[in-house]
């Protein structure tokens, strides 16, 4: 069994946290103060995703997928980090941006236009799209 994505958050904060008192010690606190914001941040996702707390409600995520500005607005080191993770992955390991895992259900990444929606899903979710009308 792996880490868990619990885990690999922790490790993320702990490592953040290093970092911003390496800086700190340098006497560059402009840098150590965004680095301890995003080491807390971390700590509080890998709380909430350990399995035996499943807080998914604390991003505040929205059943289409989308993020509220207030979550952006605190969560905004963890979502950029997971953003730019993902799409990194997608392109070194060339992973399909969805998998249909029932009839009807696809598992996925973020897509980054309608036509990279899974098939049929515009019909019946338009008025869903976080991009609608933007």
């Amino acid at each position: 069994m792996g880490w868990g994505i619990s885990r690999l958050i922790g490790l993320k904060a702990a490592v953040l946290l290093s970092v911003a008192c390496f800086f700190q010690g340098l006497g560059v606190i402009l840098i150590s103060f965004p680095l301890i914001y995003a080491s807390v941040i971390a700590i509080l996702v890998s709380i909430a995703s350990h399995p035996s707390i499943d807080l998914p409600l604390l991003l505040g995520k929205a059943s289409d997928g989308s993020f509220p500005l207030w979550s952006w607005i605190i969560f905004s080191p963890f979502l950029l980090f997971i953003h730019l993770f993902v799409l990194i992955r997608r392109f070194v390991k060339n992973e399909p941006l969805y998998t249909e895992v029932a009839d009807g259900v696809f598992v996925g990444g973020w897509p980054s236009s309608v036509e990279h929606l899974p098939p049929g899903l515009l019909n019946h979710h338009k008025l869903s799209l976080p991009c609608d009308g933007l």
